[in-house]
């Protein structure tokens, strides 16, 4: 498979008052596929050769606020583009009929420092609402097959602080409590997820840490993970 990738990106940053900042910015993206199978195709060998491509225009607006010194509020909007993979569209005899997903991202954040600088505080509400999103669709027990979905929405918020109890001893937290839902998924004409959780999609993950630096060079950590129940299905019957 030969891939060409083309881009361009614009950006324009401003300061109408002192503690604000604004970003205007836009991305192009042009992607194309050579795909040349040398073998038979078959449900084995994959599909006959073909070229393929997508373009896509992605905006990006963004503004931050300095309430001080060391606290910023922010708030930003961007378009998200990802084209088909390839081993969705040749990994079969048939090529599946996938359009590129496109998702638009809305995201409102404060980041901040705190105990004379030895922690640091991250935390972000966001929306991701899709459109055409891929998913895998399972047609029986081994079997199944990329698909898109006609809306998907995403919805949470992230947290993210890190303090330094002193030079050799440092503690991280990081967790994010997510929804991610279908808006508009038909399967087929007599099956519909709308509604639904998206399979493998936890509402909640965790990391806790606690690190030890005793010599210049060296870091030894201890690491908790937890990851909250999901759904292994798309019916949402089997957790």
């Amino acid at each position: 498979v030969l891939l060409a990738n083309r881009s361009a990106y614009v950006q324009y940053e401003l300061s109408p008052a002192r503690p604000v900042r604004v970003v205007l910015g836009g991305r192009y993206d042009s992607i194309e596929y050579d795909f040349t199978n040398n073998l038979v195709p078959s449900s084995t060998t994959g599909a006959p050769s073909e070229t393929r491509s997508f373009d896509h225009v992605s905006p990006k607006a963004g503004a931050t606020w300095a309430v001080s010194h060391a606290t910023h509020l922010y708030i930003n909007y961007s378009q998200g583009f990802t084209p088909p993979e390839i081993s969705s569209l040749y990994g079969r005899l048939a090529v599946p009929d996938l359009k590129p997903a496109t998702f638009n991202n809305y995201e409102l954040g404060l980041r901040s420092g705190f105990a004379g600088n030895k922690g640091k505080l991250d935390v972000a509400l966001y929306r991701l609402n899709g459109k055409d999103e891929i998913v895998s669709y399972t047609i029986a027990v081994g079997n199944s097959e990329p698909r898109n979905a006609g809306k998907t929405r995403h919805t949470g918020i992230e947290l993210g602080t890190t303090y330094a109890l002193n030079e050799q001893w440092e503690t991280r937290l990081a967790t994010t409590f997510a929804r991610h839902e279908y808006l508009d998924y038909e399967a087929s004409t007599t099956l519909s997820y709308d509604g639904k959780i998206i399979k493998g999609s936890p509402e909640n993950i965790t990391n806790a840490e606690i690190a030890w630096k005793p010599l210049a060079g060296l870091r030894l950590g201890l690491e908790v993970q937890h990851l909250s129940q999901y759904w292994m299905n798309d019916a949402n019957t089997v957790e």
